[in-house]
This record gives C-alpha cells, sequence and structure tokens, in this order.
C-alpha cells in the first residue's frame, strides 16, 4: 500500500508498529504455550547461575547503572541455558520497566535464593492476585504500554517445570521475586 499509493504518513507508521507489536505478542505466547505443554527432557546442563547473571547485565549495557549484583554464594544449577536466562530476564526486565525513571534493582545470590529487588510502587493487589498468569500486565500507564504481560507467566512455567520455588514480596516502596532453587542446585 505504501509503495503503489505512496502514502508516507504518520497513520502508516502507526499502523507498521502497531502490526510489529501483535506479531510480537504471538509470538511471545506462542513460546510461552510450547514451555507450557512441552514434555520434560532428561537431559540437563549444570549452569554457574552467577556467570548468567554477569552474561545477561552486559547484553543490557542501556541497564548497566541500574543494576547492583550483590553475589555473597554461587550456584550451579541443572536447567536448559535458555530457560534460566528467561527467567532472570524476565525478572529483571519487570522489575525495571515497572521501578519508572529512577529504577534501581539489586540481583542477590544468598543461599539456593535468587533475589530481584527493585525500589517501584510495589504491586496492586489485584494485578498479585494474577501474578504469573498470561497478559496480567498491571498499570499499563505506568509501562508506556510496553510489554506483553507474558514475562511472568514464562518465569513462572520455567519455575513451575524445574520445582523451584517462585514467591513475591510487595510494599508501597519495592518488590521483591524470590526464586528458590531445589536441593538438586549445588552451592559452589
Amino acid at each position: 500500500l505504501q509503495a503503489t499509493n505512496q502514502i508516507y504518513d504518520e497513520k502508516l507508521f502507526d499502523i507498521r508498529l502497531e502490526t510489529q507489536k501483535i506479531s510480537d505478542t504471538i509470538n511471545s505466547f506462542l513460546g510461552w504455550a510450547e514451555l507450557e505443554n512441552s514434555p520434560n527432557k532428561k537431559e540437563l546442563f549444570a549452569n554457574k547461575l552467577s556467570q548468567v547473571i554477569h552474561n545477561l547485565t552486559d547484553r543490557m549495557p542501556d541497564h548497566f547503572n541500574h543494576v547492583r549484583l550483590d553475589l555473597r554464594t554461587d550456584l550451579i544449577v541443572p536447567a536448559y541455558p535458555e530457560h534460566l536466562e528467561q527467567l532472570i530476564q524476565n525478572l529483571m526486565q519487570n522489575a525495571l520497566k515497572h521501578s519508572g525513571e529512577k529504577a534501581k534493582i539489586t540481583i542477590e545470590l544468598n543461599g539456593r535464593n535468587l533475589c530481584l529487588i527493585d525500589n517501584g510502587p510495589g504491586i496492586p493487589s489485584e494485578v498479585l492476585a494474577r501474578l504469573g498468569e498470561p497478559f496480567n500486565r498491571g498499570n499499563i500507564k505506568a509501562t508506556d504500554g510496553r510489554g506483553h504481560g507474558l514475562g511472568l507467566a514464562w518465569a513462572n512455567s520455567i519455575c513451575r517445570r524445574y520445582g523451584w520455588d517462585l514467591s513475591f514480596k510487595t510494599t508501597a516502596s519495592g518488590t521483591t521475586a524470590v526464586v528458590k532453587f531445589n536441593e538438586d542446585t549445588m552451592i559452589s
């Protein structure tokens, strides 16, 4: 349409942007649905959690000043590397997105726990009640409409798949996401 009718206005740009958002949402949902419905495979990889965290933060240079690492221990986590990365990345992005302009998050490893602590406004009770469900986006205005509402659904599914406990503690001054790894995770 653009080339044939020589249309180069803002409306066409908006249509293309919305089409891309729809495509991204569908692809993300299909990926989540595949994770939810695929059988567990027996072959897992030993992942050094501190290395996974460093790799993720190195790939997110825009957020470097917003993330503080407090790696008191290290863990060897049996999992598919992409699942572990997706879990941490989704929790990080969620914390940064919902903490606003002055976002500061701490990623803490302590014992068998991975904690992501933010300084945002906390999670509203109606969102907290549905945490981990697909398309639960929280305050859309606060995030400028970014995201699909699938990040925590991914995180929840990954934790359930490996038997890890995912919980959230929230107050008006921030939220802490805690992943408690099970006994087959080795502290190193």
